[in-house]
């Protein structure tokens, strides 16, 4: 579609995953990212948080039901989509999203799915030095 804008959003889940069904039964969330912006404070000569910027992102398909059992309040997340201003709001029409592991540390509670087992083992990078 034309005028659309690609934008990469970064910040935190604030409040509820909301998870709701359309009339043909494929699930859509809807969630906000606060994005606060880093802003350089030349006076005092350090780095300091900006005004907060909420972000509303809406997901649809099977990705929107991952979405809504995987992400809580506080998660920090990438998401990237086609990017919308409406009333003063920004909204995100969301093709991906992921947890940011600069911030976070990934656990998992669930084992592993069945057809992970023939999956090799990853081995460890060995750093080499150089002769």
């Amino acid at each position: 579609m034309s005028g659309e804008t690609a934008a990469v959003v970064r910040g935190r889940v604030y409040g509820t995953v909301q998870l709701r069904h359309t009339e043909r039964g494929t699930p859509a969330a809807r969630f906000t990212v606060m994005q606060v912006p880093r802003e350089y404070d030349r006076a005092r000569g350090q780095w300091r948080d900006g005004e907060p910027v909420p972000v509303i992102c809406t997901v649809t398909g099977p990705l929107a039901r991952h979405i809504a059992e995987c992400l809580t309040d506080a998660v920090h997340v990438i998401a990237t989509g086609n990017v919308a201003l409406r009333d003063n709001v920004l909204y995100l029409d969301s093709a991906q999203v992921g947890v940011d592991l600069a911030t976070t540390s990934p656990t998992s509670t669930t084992p592993c799915p069945p057809s992970w087992p023939d999956v090799p083992p990853l081995r460890p990078h060995v750093r080499r030095s150089r002769p």
